[in-house]
């Protein structure tokens, strides 16, 4: 099981930095350093670990923001096409954006679906893009997701989404697209 809790507020200490290292190296066109602070999640990631879940609700708090509303899978489209040419600097397909938004918010078709480690990077791409001051609107944003983290601890340790599930020979690493 990961860590569940090290921060004063019940984040993962250690977690957190990671992605605000990543978003922010994103944010900057820099997916070398943001490929680098990713593969120290020890990357061989099922998809229901602790970093990919803080990512999860981080995507959903920003377009739930921007949009102040739940999105359709057109809204997303639009967001996704929004940013891409920020999306370009970082990664060749344009559709990863789009991909990892509509799979955050269960609009997904099986060929847009993205799984386990590319989760992970197209979350990490996407708050990159999609966040204006990355700094800024994470710390912002971190109070929001402790409380969230705390209120469902419980149960995403029930549902068993902090288990380690997946052998070494199925997990998937983090796959950065090629460049």
């Amino acid at each position: 099981m990961v860590s569940a809790v090290d921060g004063n507020d019940g984040l993962d200490e250690s977690i957190w930095q990671t992605i605000c290292e990543a978003v922010s190296a994103v944010s900057r066109g820099d997916p070398a350093a943001a490929q680098a602070a990713t593969d120290r999640f020890a990357i061989r990631v099922p998809f229901d670990s602790q970093p990919t879940l803080y990512l999860w609700w981080l995507l959903r708090y920003r377009v739930a923001n921007v949009l102040g509303r739940r999105p359709t899978a057109d809204d997303l489209h639009e967001i996704s096409q929004t940013a891409r040419s920020e999306v370009l600097r970082i990664v060749r397909d344009p559709r990863y954006v789009e991909n990892t938004l509509l799979t955050v918010w269960k609009l997904a078709s099986a060929e847009q679906e993205m799984e386990s480690g590319r989760l992970l990077v197209g979350s990490v791409v996407a708050l990159g893009v999609l966040l204006g001051d990355p700094d800024e609107d994470l710390e912002g944003a971190r109070p929001h997701l402790a409380e969230w983290w705390r209120r469902n601890l419980e149960k995403v340790t029930a549902d068993g989404f902090l288990d380690d599930r997946a052998t070494p020979e199925a997990r998937l690493t983090a796959r950065w697209p090629k460049q």
